[in-house]
């Protein structure tokens, strides 16, 4: 906000702002620009794996540790208490999270592979620190 201020500021006065912008951004002609590689974007298809993965290794650890018992508390058939309230909740959770959001992932980071080895977007460069 400051910065928008200075350069009013400078216009108003009949400074000029443009060495403030000269600054900041490299011309379009720099050496450093024209050889630097874009980096590879590697994050948002391994985000989606890692989610997919860490949803199902959660699935499989309370499927084998039992809590799959505890579902009963649905049907009426056994006493309700709040650790079962909450362990049956855990489990009905991560069982739709595993049958619904897992897929979902693996489709969406197989799409945005497929996507980007045939060219369809683009691989952004990352952002430039000063």
């Amino acid at each position: 906000m400051s910065e928008a201020r200075d350069r009013n500021n400078a216009l108003s006065s009949g400074r000029a702002a443009a060495s403030v912008d000269v600054e900041r951004q490299p011309s379009a002609g720099s050496p450093n620009q024209e050889t630097q590689q874009p980096k590879p974007r590697r994050g948002l298809v391994y985000a989606l794996l890692i989610r997919a993965v860490l949803l199902s290794v959660a699935y499989v650890v309370v499927h084998l540790f039992g809590l799959r018992a505890y579902t009963s508390l649905l049907s009426g058939t056994g006493d309700i208490n709040w650790l079962k309230a909450f362990v049956c909740l855990t489990y009905l959770s991560l069982h739709a999270a595993f049958y619904l959001l897992v897929p979902v992932l693996l489709i969406a980071a197989l799409l945005l592979k497929g996507m980007e080895a045939i060219g369809m977007t683009e691989r952004p460069s990352s952002p430039k620190s000063d």
